[in-house]
């Protein structure tokens, strides 16, 4: 029995759902523990309406895991005093609910793909001498991984030698194609939406409709009646039920003739429009960077400023030195008003925006295709391969 923990957001979560199905094209048992915090539930569980949070919670995860554990813990770094001091005092305790989880299931090794999520399950790995293997998905290490990488049995990390491919969707990489001309844009903020991205998808979207551009939009549920609101303004037209897909967030449907506005709060299937999209502005969670790679869908970047230790920005990083895509910072994109001291209101620089898009633009084809060259094959196939082996051999 393998477990599978970690998570609180959609790009570990990606990640554990990768191996998963790894894992279980190959009939090899496993289980998740997550928390009841976060995605986790949202993705692998159930809902579950239950207030003794003070003990684990199971549900079920169709076939991809016998059974499914979500613990009472939460996220530690960000917290401060007593916060703090709780968040790891229910980090420890877990660690001995997972001990029985262990102990019921006779687990082999566990695979960690990051989060708060995965402290209990990998520190319950160390303590019993199980196999830990971890896969960290930034090109800078987080916190948790960087105090349990010199216990794992390996540590895999694409951005970093030996530079192991990362798993991605199969889809993406079936879906790939070239870009030669602009057509469509797509605009994405993660699961959550991002506001910064929303804005400037609304005040660049006049100028982009007038030149024939279809926009296809994922703002995030709780962004979404504003969202929708600006672009009625703007043109009633753009949302009428001829032009529109549904606003459903699970249900996305494209109509018969090709929309000028696609938007979404949130759709599971995302890469349906992202293999639409000719160029993509989105933020740089290593999972999104790397299914876009995939898709070979050239990419302006906008770091989300305050990630953990600004990986983000060091994720963008590793492919625009290879000039595999372009990026500007939330600071860049933003220009104070006249008078600093008496509004800390800021505007869009849309000039510098168009300047980048220009420039992508025109190297559109060449990007696409040298995109198409990094990634080959989904990851989650040769890691698994490896770690396995890596059992075999103990």
């Amino acid at each position: 029995m393998i477990v599978i923990t970690g998570g609180g957001t959609g790009g570990h979560l990606a990640i554990a759902r990768a191996l998963a199905q790894e894992l279980h094209k190959r009939k090899i048992p496993a289980i998740y523990i997550g928390s009841l915090y976060g995605q986790d539930q949202m993705w692998f569980g159930q809902r579950l309406e239950s207030n003794e949070l003070d003990s684990s919670s199971t549900g079920k995860s169709g076939e991809l895991f016998q059974e499914c554990y979500f613990l009472n813990t939460s996220g530690v770094v960000n917290k401060k005093g007593f916060k703090k001091l709780a968040s790891i005092y229910a980090q420890l305790r877990a660690v001995w609910g997972v001990r029985k989880i262990f102990a019921k299931h006779g687990v082999q090794a566990v695979i960690s793909v990051g989060g708060f999520s995965a402290g209990p399950a990998s520190l319950a790995a160390i303590m019993l001498k199980k196999p830990l293997f971890i896969h960290e998905q930034n090109a800078i290490q987080g916190r948790l991984n960087s105090l349990l990488a010199p216990f794992a049995k390996a540590v895999f990390n694409s951005f970093h030698p030996p530079f192991p491919p990362y798993p991605i969707k199969q889809e993406a990489l079936q879906r790939r194609r070239i870009r030669t001309k602009f057509q469509s844009i797509i605009f994405i903020g993660g699961s959550q939406g991002a506001k910064a991205i929303n804005d400037l998808a609304l005040q660049v979207a006049p100028k982009l409709l007038a030149r024939g551009i279809h926009i296809i939009h994922q703002c995030g549920e709780r962004d979404l009646d504003r969202v929708r609101q600006v672009y009625m303004e703007l043109d009633s037209s753009l949302l009428d039920a001829r032009e529109s897909v549904s606003l459903a967030s699970s249900s996305v449907q494209y109509p018969s003739t090709t929309p000028r506005l696609t938007l979404f709060g949130f759709d599971k299937d995302l890469i349906k429009h992202l293999a639409k999209a000719d160029i993509c502005i989105a933020r740089a969670g290593a999972s999104s960077i790397w299914e876009n790679v995939a898709l070979s869908l050239p990419t302006i970047y906008i770091p989300y400023p305050y990630a953990a230790n600004n990986h983000q920005y060091h994720n963008a990083s590793y492919f625009t030195r290879q000039g595999l895509g372009l990026m500007i910072t939330e600071q860049e994109l933003h220009k104070l008003e006249a008078n600093p001291k008496e509004s800390l209101e800021s505007t869009l620089d849309l000039a510098k925006f168009f300047a980048l898009l220009s420039q992508l633009e025109s190297n559109l084809t060449e990007i696409s295709t040298a995109l198409s060259q990094v990634i080959t094959t989904n990851g989650a196939e040769s890691i698994t391969t490896d770690i396995m082996q890596a059992l075999a051999r103990k």
